[in-house]
């Protein structure tokens, strides 16, 4: 209910829109709770501490998405992380939103290398055989020009 008010709420102080009923519940469809960030949290977490110790390939093999898998080598994803200090030098990982379309959990935040590099980050992920894994990883500068849009799988 919290979530609606909070919805309801924002569409009053925007005098002149309109919103229909089913446009509110598809918003709020969309608004991830605090039991799917603990579920999901977890494969973001595994992935980055076996990349900081330098275990690319288990981070591929036990939290990648078969999706993932067939769109991107096991060499292209530790290049990939190789490249980019904020993955194999992380320091933290700076949460910012969860939210979920057609099955997909997005994570969006910042990374930080331990260097201080620091990239926006968007983590899809799906649900597969009662796991999440990673269905796509994206880095973007900070003004938001896509580094690598190629390790992002389409869906």
């Amino acid at each position: 209910m919290k979530n609606w008010i909070l919805i309801l709420s924002t569409v009053c102080l925007m005098p002149g829109i309109s919103l229909k009923a089913e446009d509110i519940q598809s918003a709020a469809d969309k608004v991830a709770s605090s039991s799917q960030f603990t579920l999901l949290m977890p494969v973001i977490e595994g992935l980055l501490s076996a990349v900081r110790q330098g275990k690319a390939d288990q981070a591929y093999n036990e939290f990648g998405a078969e999706e993932f898998k067939k769109a991107t080598t096991q060499e292209q994803f530790k290049q990939f992380v190789e490249q980019f200090s904020v993955l194999s030098k992380n320091k933290s990982f700076q949460f910012h939103s969860l939210y979920f379309e057609n099955n997909i959990g997005t994570f969006q935040g910042a990374l930080v290398s331990t260097g201080g590099d620091e990239l926006e980050t968007e983590f899809d992920l799906i649900e597969e055989n009662g796991k999440w894994k990673i269905l796509g990883i994206q880095l973007f500068k900070p003004e938001s020009a896509t580094i690598r849009p190629d390790i992002k799988t389409t869906h």
